[in-house]
């Protein structure tokens, strides 16, 4: 008797759903933090946390699909790779601290 082929089976070369994810999650923060200080750079928006925290919110998300991803008993496979997409996770974490300094150095600046 073969045994029966579940949903969350996945072909050869697939990439799980989880890692697009974390993928599209984890490219998106960088791109959008860098933009949003170029605008704020250029005068076309005003300096303020609110975007630099939401935009944090991407790789924290990332972390968590990650963490979820790395609690099922079919992620064995691709534990290593969910291992360095958590470290960038943490990485540009650290970037958004580097971002809301930069922010508030814009804002300090702005007041004088």
């Amino acid at each position: 008797m073969t045994p029966p082929i579940s949903v969350a089976s996945r072909r050869a070369g697939e990439v799980p759903r989880a890692i697009v994810w974390q993928l599209v999650l984890l490219l998106t923060h960088p791109i959008l933090t860098v933009l949003y200080l170029v605008l704020i750079r250029s005068g076309a928006v005003r300096p303020s946390f609110v975007p630099v925290v939401a935009f944090a919110l991407l790789p924290v998300l990332a972390a968590a699909v990650g963490i979820a991803w790395l609690r099922r008993p079919d992620a064995a496979a691709s534990r290593g790779g969910q291992i360095v997409l958590l470290a960038f996770a943490v990485l540009e974490v650290s970037f958004t601290v580097l971002a809301m300094a930069v922010v508030g150095f814009a804002i300090g600046f702005g007041s004088l």
